[in-house]
């Protein structure tokens, strides 16, 4: 009991801390070398499938000035960073016929040699370990089987504080590309920055890369060359001490929050136009993700994986409350909808919301002082109301393996993080 109180609390301090002060601040652009923040590692185990190449990693940053379209700073020099491994260096004694059942899509070709399992220190704590698949090297003929029905991931340490506490050397963070039929294909391990609870987190299909987001921040791997651009934004002239992604649509639209004591808000990537502010910073600029309980957050997003709910409280109504507005932000074209709130003093604390149908949300939460599933048709202004049948829908478990598929849109599952209080 006392382990669960701990965790509520330490959730509602991260939340009170990430939303002070307001999202107004200007955010400007600028290149510098980052030292990523490192924690105190608490991790437990977890796998999901992945792809990329191998290469140094390279730093860039992006930052925008008040209201003004963005200009991406390029990437800074490269200088040498320690190289990811490379999975051509398979085992000479592997041999396909000792490997994962081949795939029909795959029989056009002879699969290459199994990929060495990563090396895993030895004084590491079993429970640390993830569980690794059985794959192939990684050979660019493989590219020209890749389409619907693939899928992108990584198997890393997740970063878990109510189970495990670990200050030394993580296992390694390795990239993984699978066929529909089950077939993994190593492609990389990453480099040790990025050991720590990274996920893929979106596939630029065209642009042969993909994002990765760790609980650090957030970069681009080039599955071509290998090279990692790292996310880096900058409020109020300071660094921001937080980078988390959002959401991603089918077509590798993404949405992102960047906050330090300066302030913070939403910022939106695409193919055509790069790092901008979403349509928040105009339409809502305190716009904020809902609470969470206890201590687990991930985004609410709707079936499409494309529209996000998000809230705005004054400092009559703090966070916790029933909000003052709901706030729908779509990815896909930058729209923002505002619906105000009908205030009810019978409701106590929301919280954990998500969508019922494409025009209907709901929150968990206490309905004169009980227990209640708390309904609304967006529609302005918005009404809760209690529906007792309503059954919400089961939140994953942490660790969590979650893949990104080709073509689609990011499951909600992969934004998912225990409160690291």
């Amino acid at each position: 009991m006392m382990d669960e109180i701990e965790r509520q609390l330490s959730a509602h301090l991260g939340d009170e801390a990430a939303r002070a002060p307001g999202a107004s601040a200007d955010v400007t652009a600028g290149v510098r070398s980052r030292v990523r923040r490192r924690r105190t590692v608490r991790a437990a185990a977890t796998s999901v499938g992945a792809v990329a190449a191998v290469g140094v990693l390279g730093v860039a940053a992006w930052g925008l000035t008040g209201t003004a379209a963005p200009e991406p700073a390029g990437p800074a020099s490269h200088s040498p960073t320690p190289e990811a491994t490379a999975s051509s260096e398979a085992a000479a004694s592997a041999t396909a016929s000792s490997g994962p059942s081949v795939a029909p899509s795959l029989a056009n070709g002879d699969l290459p040699a199994l990929a060495d399992m990563p090396e895993v220190d030895d004084a590491l704590d079993p429970t640390l370990v993830p569980d690794y698949p059985e794959a192939y090297v990684m050979e660019d003929w493989i590219w020209d089987e890749v389409g619907p029905g693939w899928g992108i991931g990584v198997v890393a340490a997740l970063y878990y504080p109510p189970t495990y506490e670990y200050e030394g050397q993580l296992p390694p963070a390795v990239l993984y590309l699978h066929s529909p039929e089950g077939v993994y294909f190593e492609v990389a391990q990453l480099p040790a920055g990025w050991w720590d609870d990274t996920r893929v987190v979106s596939w630029d299909e065209a642009g042969g890369g993909v994002r990765l987001w760790s609980r650090d921040g957030g970069a681009r791997y080039d599955l071509r060359t290998g090279e990692l651009e790292e996310v880096e934004f900058s409020i109020g002239g300071e660094p921001a001490e937080a980078e988390t992604f959002i959401a991603a649509d089918a077509d590798g639209n993404e949405l992102w929050e960047a906050r330090n004591d300066n302030g913070g808000g939403y910022y939106r990537w695409s193919a055509d136009e790069g790092w901008a502010k979403a349509s928040t910073w105009e339409d809502a600029p305190s716009a904020m993700g809902p609470s969470q309980w206890p201590g687990v957050t991930s985004s609410a997003l709707d079936a499409t994986g494309s529209r996000v709910l998000l809230t705005t409280s004054s400092a009559d109504q703090p966070d916790g409350l029933l909000p003052d507005e709901v706030v729908v932000y779509d990815v896909s074209d930058d729209t923002t909808v505002v619906y105000p709130v009908t205030q009810d003093d019978a409701i106590g604390e929301v919280y954990s919301p998500w969508w019922v149908d494409d025009s209907t949300i709901a929150f968990d939460g206490y309905l004169h002082e009980n227990p209640a599933s708390l309904v609304a048709s967006l529609e302005a202004p918005l009404s809760f109301a209690e529906d007792a049948g309503l059954t919400p829908p089961e939140t994953d478990a942490l660790p969590v393996a979650v893949d990104v598929y080709y073509g689609e849109a990011t499951p909600a599952a992969t934004t998912a993080q225990e409160c690291g209080c």
